[in-house]
């Protein structure tokens, strides 16, 4: 069984009401961000990037137990 330990930044946080949330039975990033987005229906509307251990991610990406995923929205350098 995969374990998989998400934190919510910013918006993201606001929009669920959460930092932090543990999912479980997620192989990969696609299958976390539709069960998160099924869980919080207006995360869909949202861009958002994805780290997964630290690593920026653009791809769907397999997730190992144990496996830290931070849920990013945009940001601009300035």
């Amino acid at each position: 069984m995969n374990t998989v330990s998400i934190q919510f930044f910013g918006l993201l946080a606001e929009i669920t009401g959460k930092q932090n949330l543990v999912l479980e039975n997620v192989s990969d990033t696609d299958n976390m961000k539709t069960a998160i987005q099924n869980l919080f229906p207006n995360l869909q509307k949202q861009n958002y990037m994805v780290a997964v251990n630290n690593t920026m991610i653009n791809t769907n990406t397999a997730l190992s137990n144990n496996c830290k995923v931070a849920c990013m929205p945009p940001f601009a350098g300035g």
